[in-house]
């Protein structure tokens, strides 16, 4: 909310880049679905960020939530992380709607507000669980 999941997001995504992740940022209120379904298809790890809003989330991470859910990928790991004001059942929302996948999810991460350094310092260490576990597989960026 009010960009702060927007710095998680970014922050994420330089951390990945940084351990050698091949990492692509979508801002689901202007990207087009089918360009996610296919970038699902052959996505290793799916992070679904987003605030949580009116004790839920964006209803457009639900519908891609959905579509990943409907889709089956091959994925084999998933995160939820995002920011929130007051409560929520944000977290909830989302793995409600990805019963269809069998994915290891990691640790959610979400911050009340503005990103504090120790939310920062649990993204440092979600990039690295998610590269670990791609060199797990035998995944190379």
């Amino acid at each position: 909310m009010h960009g702060s999941t927007k710095e998680l997001v970014d922050y994420l995504s330089d951390a990945l880049i940084e351990q050698g992740v091949y990492a692509r940022p979508y801002n689901i209120a202007q990207s087009s679905l089918g360009e996610i379904a296919m970038d699902l298809v052959d996505a290793a790890t799916v992070i679904f960020a987003s605030p949580f809003v009116l004790a839920g989330v964006h209803p457009k991470i639900i519908t891609t939530a959905y579509l990943a859910n409907a889709l089956r990928p091959k994925t084999k790991f998933a995160g939820i992380i995002g920011s929130f004001g007051w409560g929520g059942k944000g977290v909830e929302h989302i793995k409600n709607n990805l019963t269809n996948l069998s994915v290891e999810l990691f640790e959610p991460v979400y911050t009340k507000g503005k990103p504090k350094p120790e939310d920062f310092k649990k993204i440092t260490d979600l990039a690295k669980q998610i590269a670990d576990k791609h060199k797990e597989i035998g995944i190379l960026g």
